[in-house]
């Protein structure tokens, strides 16, 4: 990323625009004969620095050892199970929402089958499906 970050100033081609902007406005930063258009110049100047502070949020790091997040503290987080329901309930909780009520085991099986297999389950997969509740 350094590298890439060393030559966005730059002008690979000598067209007298910045290989950043060139990038940003969808044209190859290499090749002379792909210049942005003044308006397309003019975009890519006003997206610049919502690009850039993105940017700094969200650092690159390709060889950072991957580290586990720390499980957020909710107020409100019985109906959690497990970590990933903890940080369901903390953005619950940042705008305001309440979670719904548990599906019930029809609907959840419901929507196992239509998100695998993109169809519904039969009525006799249906029935056969245990209706205890979930552990």
């Amino acid at each position: 990323m350094a590298r890439i970050e060393a030559i966005a100033d730059e002008d690979s081609d000598g067209d007298g625009v910045p290989n950043l902007l060139e990038l940003l406005a969808g044209r190859s930063p290499g090749d002379a004969n792909d210049r942005p258009t003044e308006a397309e110049l003019a975009e890519t100047r006003k997206i610049l620095p919502a690009f850039l502070s993105a940017k700094r949020g969200y650092p690159w790091k390709p060889f950072a050892t991957v580290q586990r997040p720390p499980v957020p503290r909710v107020a409100h987080g019985a109906w959690g199970r497990n970590a990933v329901d903890a940080f369901l309930a903390i953005e619950h909780e940042t705008r305001g929402l309440k979670p719904r009520p548990e599906a019930s085991r029809p609907v959840l099986l419901r929507r196992v089958y239509l998100d695998l297999i993109g169809l519904p389950p039969t009525p006799e997969e249906t029935t056969r499906f245990p209706r205890r509740p979930l552990a």
